[in-house]
């Protein structure tokens, strides 16, 4: 998939999250956003989505090292950077370029695909891959003067038929699983940590999702 790229000084305007009126908390605004994620976690799709305002349904798994720029998003009242980077297949071979985005960001947006987690389509070299992954934040971020905060987000949350049935079960279940205990306890707990559950299926779903994760900080 071939990313829409926004130079720093172009602004994406994404201002159907929330309802237009919603007022988040001023925390957030100014603040600069690394996106992190293994291969098919949503990556692009997210990026894409602060970019047009639209999650594009037609997918096509990145293979190779793609650049994507620096935006600026502006929604609501808030005004956020997201860093530019790569978007690279696969997961471990990206912790030099994930190391460097850190460096350069307030909070990190870490993307799971949930139900590689605990779903149908559970997947041990997925888990072992995405725990080495929460190692490597975890030693990078370790050497920060000031604690940082990880967004979690467990994407692909509609895949699993659990979310549907029971939302609250599923959330204990999530919460409960390995790869989300070992990213409470690595980052500092739930106070720097916190953990999204959504889905990025469409422009709908993304809203949601995006809403959340503004909604997750309230300082």
């Amino acid at each position: 998939m071939v990313l829409p790229v926004l130079a720093w000084g172009a602004i994406a305007l994404v201002g159907a999250v929330a309802g237009g009126a919603y007022t988040y908390s001023k925390w957030w605004d100014g603040k600069s956003i690394a996106v992190l994620g293994g291969r098919g976690t949503g990556k692009t799709t997210l990026l894409n989505y602060f970019a047009t305002e639209e999650v594009i349904t037609t997918y096509e798994q990145t293979d190779t090292k793609q650049r994507y720029s620096g935006m600026t998003v502006k929604i609501n009242n808030l005004t956020l950077k997201i860093k530019g980077g790569y978007d690279i297949g696969g997961s471990s071979i990206n912790h030099g370029t994930w190391r460097e985005q850190i460096d350069n960001s307030d909070i990190v947006f870490y993307i799971v695909d949930i139900s590689r987690v605990i779903g149908q389509a559970k997947d041990e070299q997925y888990i072992n891959n995405t725990l080495n992954d929460i190692e490597a934040i975890a030693n990078k971020v370790s050497n920060r003067k000031e604690k940082m905060h990880i967004i979690i987000l467990a994407t692909h949350a509609d895949k699993c038929s659990a979310f549907h049935k029971d939302k609250q079960a599923f959330e204990k279940k999530v919460a409960r699983s390995q790869v989300i205990e070992t990213a409470e306890i690595a980052f500092g707990g739930t106070n720097y940590c916190k953990v999204i559950i959504g889905s990025l299926k469409d422009t709908t779903e993304a809203e949601k999702l995006v809403k959340n994760i503004l909604s997750s900080i309230n300082n």
